[in-house]
Formats: structure tokens, sequence, C-alpha cells
């Protein structure tokens, strides 16, 4: 029994800072994806011989998996990161300022707030992408995108110094968060066979999971909440020009975006504090670099 897999994988570990790369904390990096890897396919086939499948079925099924996985290839990127959360909350009273009326809710205002940080992040992260097969001059494909992620962020003294000014209860607020990004997406391009750069452009939307800790005026609760893109095509987009290819690697400059700010976002806080309740979060996420604008990923041909 043969297996087709319709979606491909492509497994972004988000941005680890380090300052030195050593040839034996590569070689470990590489045996353990292959050794997670054939785990998995060895856990795949012992699940094929639980549902009834026959050995020569299972080792079928299994020498598919384990060839999928083998598409994989290993390869480093280099790129500014900016993130984002927009939050909004309800506090007693109506027509507060820089607030709007609630809805359904007299006598209570929505307000909101932004937090982002003040300086963009740079760091050197790790990709699993599938080796890139030529279709002719114009490619499609179908893909899927999962990202995990470190979020964290605080609103600034002078933003909490403006939101007393205003009248607004709100003097502190901070988030450590843990999230699982989900982004099915489908991807175009131009991919002459001429000395000409591929282009490619990725569409689709955009879901997270996310795990962690919020505190509002330094009182904190452990939170769980998910929010989804409000678009089908916008939630993710990417652009990559291929500079080169050598083999199945190769060296391209990229920017992205994610976002998943659809209608008022997921419940972000569970607590009533000073007044104010009904905290809804969305997020957002820009990658970009140095090099106008670009960040720079290296797939290189291996294994």
């Amino acid at each position: 029994m043969l297996v087709q897999t319709p979606l491909g994988l492509e497994e972004r570990m988000e941005r680890w800072p380090f300052k030195s790369h050593s040839r034996w904390a590569s070689s470990w990096l590489k045996l353990s994806i292959v050794k997670i890897s054939q785990n998995l396919a060895l856990l795949l086939g012992v699940l094929t011989a639980s549902f009834g499948l026959g050995s020569r079925d299972s080792h079928a099924f299994v020498s598919s998996v384990w060839n999928y996985l083998k598409q994989y290839q290993f390869g480093v990127d280099y790129a500014s990161t900016n993130d984002s959360m927009a939050v909004t909350y309800d506090v007693e009273g109506a027509n507060r300022s820089a607030c709007s009326s609630a809805v359904d809710r007299p006598g209570y205002s929505t307000c909101n707030v932004e937090i982002r940080r003040s300086t963009p992040s740079s760091g050197t992260g790790f990709v699993l992408q599938q080796a890139f097969r030529r279709q002719g001059n114009f490619y499609f494909k179908p893909d899927l995108s999962l990202g995990v992620r470190y979020l964290t962020g605080e609103l600034t003294k002078n933003e909490g110094q403006k939101q007393v000014s205003l009248g607004l209860p709100l003097k502190s607020l901070s988030y450590s968060l843990a999230a699982l990004v989900v982004k099915p997406y489908i991807q175009i391009g131009i991919t002459p066979k001429s000395r000409w750069p591929d282009l490619l452009l990725s569409l689709g939307p955009a879901m997270q999971v996310a795990l962690g800790q919020v505190g509002v005026n330094d009182e904190k609760q452990y939170v769980a909440m998910a929010t989804t893109s409000d678009s089908y095509f916008f939630g993710f987009f990417e652009v990559e020009i291929v500079l080169v290819r050598f083999g199945d690697g190769a060296f391209s400059l990229f920017t992205s975006t994610d976002n998943t700010h659809g209608g008022k976002g997921t419940r972000f806080y569970p607590k009533t504090v000073d007044g104010m309740d009904r905290f809804y979060a969305t997020s957002k996420r820009s990658i970009g670099g140095g090099f106008w604008g670009y960040g720079l990923k290296l797939i290189l041909n291996w294994p």
C-alpha cells in the first residue's frame, strides 16, 4: 500500500540566537533530524500494523513515509523579526477618552492598545524544507508550514503613563507565550531555466495556538489562546527570490508576514482587574532584513 501525501511540509524552528557554530553541533543536529524522522517512520509502521495491515503493506507504507521524509533539506536563514500584539478590553464607564462604546454592553467602553517591540529582533533560524522540483517556466504547489515561536512583550512606560493620563485603569500589561503557528498555503512562481532568478509567491491563511502567562496591572494568569486570520489568502504572505540553485540546495532572499487578526481576536486574559474585563488579542509578525528589506536563506544540498 503506497500512501501519497498531498501536502508538503516545511517546518521552521524560529530564531534561536547563537554566537558560534561548531562542526560538532552541526553534526549532532543533522543526526538528530535523521533519527527523529526514522523514529517517526517506525512509529507509523507500528500503527499501520496495529490496524491490521499485512507485513508487506506495512513495509510499503513505512518505505513511502521514509522516502517522503528524505526529501527534506536542512538550511539556515538570517532575518529581522517584528512582532506585535493588538489588545482590546472593556472598562466600566461610557464614553471613556480614546475608547468607543462597548457593543451590546451599556455603561461600558471598549479600549485598545498595541504592544510591539521597540526594535526588531535579528537572528539565525534553522529551516527544514522540501527540495524544489522544477515544473517548467511556471510553478504551482500547495504546501503547509508549521512554526514554533516564543512571543514576549510588555506595555512601554510611556504608553502606560498615556493610559493613566486618559483616566484609564490600565497601568501595565505583559505576556510570555509559546505558540504553534499553522499556515496552509499555495505557492506560485516564475521559474525559468535561464539565468534569471526564480520568483516564488506564497499565499494562505494563518492559525496560531499559544500557551503562557499574561499579566495585567501586575496580576498574572496562565492562559491558552487561539487566533486565526480573517482572510483565506492574505493571512500568510511570502515573497522569495532564489538567486542560486546547486543540486537540491539554494540561496535566496525572502520576506514574509503572517497575522491572526480575524474579528476581535481571542480571549487574552480571563479575570476582571480594576474594572477591566473582556480582554481580547490578535497578533502579527513580519520577517525581513537589512538586504533591501529581505532576509537571507541558505538551503543545503543535504541530506
